[in-house]
């Protein structure tokens, strides 16, 4: 559009002369102008005489969209060599996001090589690269179908040390996705979840969001949500726990708002949220109080968190809770079980591969076969290498602390713990002790110690119970 100041004038596009700056896309002569692929800052400029105008624009991308996650259990076919596999695990130690990610392992000679076809090939319709979180060692590949029927391969950067976000630009005309590939002489292990799609280049976000809570005078809890990624957090990305249950809030601008019970008891408040790319945060707090009603936990310090759970059925009613109990692997399963609210009446045909199965309390059996079933208690193995539970055996606090770790999806932040006796965390509960601590389930209390291999009371998995909510 043109004008003398007062009037509009007659104009047409080619009347003008258009150009762009910054690597940004193209404008023709008709001032159409067409965005590129590359992430940058330029500017759109019109010109007429020495008259000129020009306007800024910044090419963000499209935010990254998760194609493959491996939840629904997506497996791979494997082709090439005999010695190689490809499974679905739900191994939360080997997972960084969800409840499940791709296992892969080779190991062949200098002219071996190996196909992982995924039995759905993701579909790339749209994006510029693809990124994944992986973990692992090799020659590892990715395998791609072009648009004329032929496959082609890219190389894929391992630094073998942890999880990373491994990325790569997509071939021309590829069509889709077909798995992964491995070659050469030894062993190849690869680990892989989250499998993105990108648009003008890959923007990695593994940062969690940040949460803050508050509770004001009148009862009402208030909370700032904010995350650094490309997509802003929505009320469906958020989760508000009020004793365990979904209960509802308002959410604009980064705020969240909700009215909590009045009725001066103890209740566990917790947020979670979870932004575009999955990472994980959670916040929790208490409110109210709890009086004992159980006879031998007055003034104890775990008496808010036994009547707690009592009220919310995982205690039966008792005059005494006997606090200083030692936890057994029947009563465990009993107790966590009622914590989860599992059905067990829908597990009752589940057979169990315990040798001493017969050895479970009546009142215990159908608590074990739900939580076998769910995978979070799997027993343990006897110097015969046969399955055994060991029902009545205690517990040791690292049992404990792995089967309440099988219970969280992953995709929180965290890293090893701090216990000044950490080192004597045996491997297999390390990451879900690791996890606990950080999500402030597991505190040490005031020794600074987890004591892994020592027991653990009713009192003592009372409160890691109620840190659970």
């Amino acid at each position: 559009m043109a004008s003398d100041g007062l009037r509009p004038i007659t104009c047409t596009d080619d009347q003008f002369t258009f150009s762009v700056t910054g690597n940004i896309g193209t404008v023709d002569e008709e001032g159409l102008f067409t965005a590129g692929t590359t992430l940058g800052e330029g500017a759109v400029t019109v010109s007429y005489g020495d008259v000129s105008y020009s306007l800024p624009v910044t090419i963000s991308g499209k935010p990254g969209t998760l194609l493959e996650g491996f939840e629904t259990g997506t497996d791979c076919g494997t082709f090439g060599s005999a010695l190689s596999s490809a499974a679905v695990t739900t191994d939360l130690t080997q997972v960084p996001y969800g409840g499940a990610a791709l296992s892969l392992t080779y190991q062949g000679q200098a002219e071996d090589m190996s196909e992982y076809l995924l039995s759905d090939p993701v579909t790339l319709s749209g994006p510029s690269h693809l990124a994944m979180m992986a973990k692992g060692s090799g020659d590892w590949q990715w395998l791609f179908l072009l648009k004329d029927g032929s496959v082609t391969t890219l190389p894929m950067e391992l630094t073998g040390e942890g999880w990373q976000v491994t990325a790569t630009a997509l071939p021309e005309n590829a069509e889709s996705l077909l798995g992964f590939a491995c070659q050469g002489a030894g062993t190849g292990t690869l680990l892989l979840d989250q499998i993105t799609g990108h648009f003008g280049g890959v923007t990695a976000d593994t940062t969690p969001p940040e949460l803050e809570m508050a509770l004001t005078e009148e009862g009402t809890l208030t909370a700032a949500l904010s995350d650094s990624g490309e997509v802003a957090l929505t009320k469906a990305d958020i989760a508000l726990l009020v004793d365990g249950e979904t209960a509802s809030f308002t959410f604009s601008g980064g705020t969240l708002t909700a009215a909590l019970p009045q009725d001066g008891l103890l209740h566990r408040i917790t947020l979670i949220a979870r932004d575009a790319a999955g990472n994980l945060a959670r916040r929790s707090m208490d409110v109210g109080t709890l009086p004992a009603s159980f006879a031998d936990m007055e003034g104890h310090w775990a008496a808010s968190h036994a009547e707690y759970l009592l009220q919310k059925g995982v205690f039966s009613p008792s005059e005494a809770f006997n606090p200083g109990t030692k936890v057994s692997n029947e009563m465990a399963a009993t107790m966590l079980s009622r914590y989860l609210g599992v059905n067990v009446a829908d597990y009752a045909q589940v057979e169990l591969p315990y040798t001493d199965a017969a050895k479970i309390s009546d009142w215990a059996l159908p608590h074990v076969r739900a939580m076998y079933a769910l995978g979070v208690m799997k027993g343990s193995t006897d110097p015969l290498g046969r399955s055994v539970l060991l029902p009545q055996n205690n517990c040791s606090r690292a049992q404990i602390m792995t089967i309440l770790g099988r219970t969280l999806s992953r995709g929180y932040s965290y890293g090893p713990c701090a216990f000044t006796d950490s080192r004597k965390i045996p491997d297999w509960a390390r990451d879900h002790i690791d996890l606990l601590s950080a999500l402030g389930v597991i505190t040490g209390g005031d020794s600074g110690k987890v004591d892994p291999l020592g027991t653990i009371t009713r009192a003592e998995f009372a409160a890691l119970l109620y840190r659970m909510y």
